[in-house]
């Protein structure tokens, strides 16, 4: 499961806030159901033990292979 991250770069509590920067830049942290505790905050659900997911994640294997071309040319071929 992946959970929203805050990037430590705006004061604003929801993904509408004006863009008032942080400066010093924050640092960035895991946002929760229940962190940042403000009632304004886009995903604050103090009742919920868990936010719901909000991206799923697909892996797939790819082989790199390289080959040397009779002009000495490296030629690239990625097989999925």
């Amino acid at each position: 499961q992946l959970d929203p991250l805050d990037g430590g770069t705006d004061n604003g509590f929801t993904f509408t806030a004006a863009n008032w920067p942080t400066q010093p830049q924050g640092i960035a942290y895991r946002i929760t159901s229940r962190y940042p505790a403000h009632p304004a905050g886009s995903f604050y659900y103090p009742n919920l033990p868990r936010l719901p997911p909000i991206a799923t994640l697909t892996f797939t294997k790819v082989t790199r292979r390289t080959f040397l071309s009779a002009s000495a040319i490296v030629l690239d071929l990625i097989v999925i």
